[in-house]
Order: structure tokens, then C-alpha cells, then sequence
């Protein structure tokens, strides 16, 4: 029930292209996001907090065929798209990786969308295309950049650290706009 008094809105109310581009949160389908995982983790370091974390690399992030993967299950009982890390073991002020491969039927630019609680390192085909060392709770979509996939398999990597609280992510990628991309398809292996 609403408890205040909203004050009416004059006229129609438009915004210009200019302005839509500067909204950073869009909508992303469910159906864009990438479910397919192997996980590893999770690593700490004596003393130090999920900020502190960020910037060591623990053996996956220096040498993918290193540490321990396992799949990283979608249950379904809370998402089929967030990989929930805190239903692993390991606490408070850990990090863990995320890897999969995703299948491009052609060179593209695309965009991802990606949301994580906490701070969130991203490579792809080796190289660090995005970091953001933050404490924050998980909104889907919050934090996005540009990518280019090559032709044919391409390696994604994510370094998620944890403080306290809720430890998740979720990656999709899209288009510009936030559509999903025709043919693109992921394998975790």
C-alpha cells in the first residue's frame, strides 16, 4: 500500500538516446547468461580481507590447468544463472574462479553484463578485460564492458572475492542493448 504522496508528472516525460546510455543497469534475460562452470577455490590468505585478496593470484589465475575444478551446479532452488559460491565451504575474506569456454560462429563484438557480490576480476582468452575491487551486495547486470570473441572457442575466466555476506556472480553476454547473441554456446571443461 502506498504510504506518501507522489506529486503528478507533467506532460510526457522522453528520454533522448544520450541519456538512456548513461543508465547502468538494463535488463538482461535469464536466457543470455552463461550456466555452465567449473569452479575452483576457494583460496585465502591469512589475515587478509576479500579487498586485500583482489590483486593475488592464486595458482587457476596464473595457470588455468591448475587447482582443483569442479562443475559448478544450477540447482534451480534460487537461480539457474548465479553461480551461488557461498553454498561452497570456505568462510569469510576467500576468492574462488570461474571458468567455462564459449563457442563464437564468428569473430563478434559483443558486450557483457555481469553482476557480482563482491569484487570481480575478468579475463578472456587470457587477457584481464575487466576488474572492479568492491564490497557490494549482487545486482544482475550491474557492472559492463565491451569484449571480442574470436572465431571458434574462446576461454573465460573470473576471480570473485568474498568479504562477508552473500559470494555470488553472473555473466551474460549480449549485445550492446542486452540481447542475447545468436550462436553462441558455452562448455565447461
Amino acid at each position: 500500500e502506498q504510504c506518501w504522496d507522489a506529486a503528478p508528472i507533467e506532460g510526457d516525460i522522453h528520454f533522448t538516446d544520450e541519456e538512456m546510455a548513461l543508465i547502468k543497469f538494463k535488463f538482461v534475460s535469464p536466457d543470455a547468461h552463461i550456466n555452465k562452470w567449473k569452479v575452483s577455490g576457494p583460496y585465502s590468505r591469512e589475515g587478509l580481507n576479500g579487498l586485500q585478496l583482489f590483486d593475488i593470484a592464486f595458482p587457476p589465475e596464473t595457470d588455468l590447468r591448475k587447482g582443483e575444478w569442479k562443475d559448478m551446479p544450477f540447482d534451480g532452488t534460487y537461480s539457474n544463472y548465479i553461480a551461488e559460491l557461498s553454498k561452497m565451504p570456505g568462510g569469510e575474506n576467500v576468492v574462488a574462479y570461474l571458468k567455462t569456454n564459449i563457442w563464437a560462429e564468428a569473430a563478434i563484438d559483443a558486450t557483457v553484463f555481469l553482476g557480482s557480490d563482491d569484487g570481480i576480476k575478468v579475463w578472456v582468452n587470457g587477457e584481464l578485460v575487466h576488474k572492479n575491487n568492491v564490497q557490494r551486495g549482487f545486482t544482475s547486470g550491474e557492472d559492463s564492458f565491451p569484449v571480442k570473441l574470436k572465431k571458434g572457442w574462446n576461454t573465460c575466466l573470473l576471480k570473485v572475492t568474498q568479504g562477508t555476506g552473500g559470494w555470488e556472480a553472473a555473466v551474460a553476454i549480449c549485445d550492446a542493448n542486452g540481447k542475447p547473441l545468436k550462436g553462441l554456446k558455452y562448455k565447461a571443461e
